[in-house]
């Protein structure tokens, strides 16, 4: 499955995970779900809902211009114990903007995360999983961490919660996965709710990437 757009998968395999995080190197049955996209004012509430009522904790990758929107869900997350990640500011295709232009919108994102949680660096995840070898080592150059997935749950599609429920079933996870999954949309929310009391029976449990020790 390719992850990492415009690097290498061999690459990026190789690159330390302070620098490049595709998978967590853990021992338990542990995984990390991820949310793209959010906050969104209808979903990310009952996400939220659905993960508390099970347990689990995840990592949110949001968009600076929807936490200016709803700045009371970023607050949310925190307080209920999930982390924040950078997903941008406007989710712009970066192919197509400068190097120094995409910086900037990472920057004016880190800001407003940091007035939720205090943080001056958020883990990045690039929009659309757009990383090019520049971003990367601009990136790396500033110790700041970014965040691919070893695990796409397609639900972006939209073809309905039983397709995203079928995949897991179809291609089960391993320790460590981390997730891909978003916070924008009732498909990926209906299967959550089947997924996780499902994992959960069989001892599978999802953490935030500081709770997993990476990130």
């Amino acid at each position: 499955m390719k992850v990492v757009k415009g690097i290498k998968r061999s690459l990026a395999e190789m690159l330390p995970p302070s620098w490049l995080i595709t998978k967590a190197r853990i021992h338990s049955d542990a995984i990390a779900l991820t949310f793209d996209d959010g906050p969104h004012p209808d979903f990310t509430p009952l996400v939220l809902a659905v993960l508390a009522k099970y347990g689990m904790k995840a990592t949110f990758f949001t968009i600076g211009e929807n936490l200016v929107k709803y700045p009371e869900l970023a607050r949310k997350i925190v307080k209920d114990g999930h982390q924040l990640g950078n997903h941008s500011y406007f989710h712009r295709d970066y192919r197509s903007l400068p190097l120094a232009q995409q910086l900037a919108e990472i920057d004016r994102t880190d800001k407003l995360l940091e007035e939720f949680d205090g943080h001056q660096r958020h883990t990045f995840r690039p929009p659309r999983g757009e990383l090019s070898a520049r971003l990367l080592f601009a990136l790396m150059w500033r110790k700041q961490t970014v965040a691919m997935w070893s695990y796409d749950s397609m639900d972006y599609q939209g073809l309905g919660a039983k397709s995203i429920v079928q995949r897991f079933s179809e291609q089960p996870m391993n320790r460590g996965e981390i997730v891909l999954m978003h916070d924008d949309n009732a498909h990926t929310l209906d299967a959550l709710e089947e997924l996780l009391p499902t994992w959960k029976s069989r001892g599978w449990a999802s953490q935030s990437f500081s709770g997993l020790g990476i990130g």
